[in-house]
């Protein structure tokens, strides 16, 4: 009876994956392994969750419990692969997809991004038929007793366009965020630094008088500096990052937008969690 209930839940979590419903297919697939904690299927399809909701520690965490309950799971070891390649983890990406090769020597998309990754370790350039294959996200096949397709195993995540962010790995991330705490500590102190003279001037004062006090407040000179500095490199870095994953250069268009209305420590998380997984 737990085995059926267990099947129906992952059938369920299926069905949302397709949707690109990854939260409620983690639900899902939470009361799947409580019912049979065991279950590969049920590991698997959550790892791929994570990977997809930009949750890199928990999906490599999720992906190693899969290997620990199923070590000869080709379909486990090339989603596996596919994930860490896309964190940038070449070594450890090649050393699974090998693994998920060896299991099932007819894994075409296994060997391919063998291929790939080998190619760009030893510094050679990829087929142009690799390069003009369409990019998608990480994809798991269908679980072996379910026959509805889940993701095909074709997909491989699109390779760096730019050496230098790809040297700094999560490192590039990190600077991202850096430049919105710069830029919201920047608006902060632009706020309290405004207020007191804003409250000193009754009935709303001389614009050209304001401007003159506002430049003999102690430190403005310095936050307006801080955010014009904030703001120039925040676009600069999300120019370079859609340059780098290839991405939709619309999201510059509300970035500068944002950014020359103070909004940028807004507009650059929304970018960081929404648009680069586009």
């Amino acid at each position: 009876m737990a085995q059926e209930q267990t099947k129906q839940f992952i059938e369920q979590a299926t069905q949302n994956i397709q949707s690109g419903q990854f939260e409620q297919a983690l639900q899902l697939l939470d009361q799947a392994l409580a019912g049979e904690p065991e279950s590969s299927d049920a590991h698997l399809l959550r790892a791929i969750c994570l990977s997809q909701l930009n949750k890199p520690s928990d999906a490599t965490a999720a992906f190693n419990q899969v290997i620990v309950i199923s070590p000869q799971n080709s379909k486990a070891r090339y989603n596996f692969a596919v994930h860490l390649y896309g964190q940038g983890q070449k070594a450890e990406a090649l050393e699974q997809a090998n693994a998920a090769v060896a299991l099932e020597p007819g894994h075409a998309a296994a060997q391919n991004l063998v291929d790939r990754i080998s190619a760009e370790i030893h510094g050679t350039p990829v087929s142009s038929s690799d390069e003009a294959a369409p990019v998608q996200p990480p994809r798991v096949a269908p679980p072996v007793e379910y026959p509805r397709p889940v993701f095909s195993d074709s997909a491989i995540p699109p390779s760096h366009s730019l050496p230098f962010v790809e040297n700094m790995g999560s490192g590039w991330v990190v600077l991202g965020w850096i430049l919105v705490l710069i830029d919201l500590a920047a608006f902060i102190f632009a706020i309290v630094l405004v207020i007191p003279v804003l409250s000193s001037m009754t009935g709303g004062g001389d614009p050209t008088a304001m401007q003159e006090k506002l430049a003999h407040v102690p430190g403005m000179s310095l936050v307006q500096i801080m955010g014009w500095v904030s703001k120039i490199l925040i676009v600069f870095w999300t120019a370079l990052d859609l340059v780098d994953r290839r991405g939709n250069y619309l999201w510059l268009i509300p970035n500068v937008v944002c950014v020359c209305c103070g909004f940028g420590w807004l507009t650059l998380p929304i970018y960081m969690l929404a648009g680069r997984n586009k």
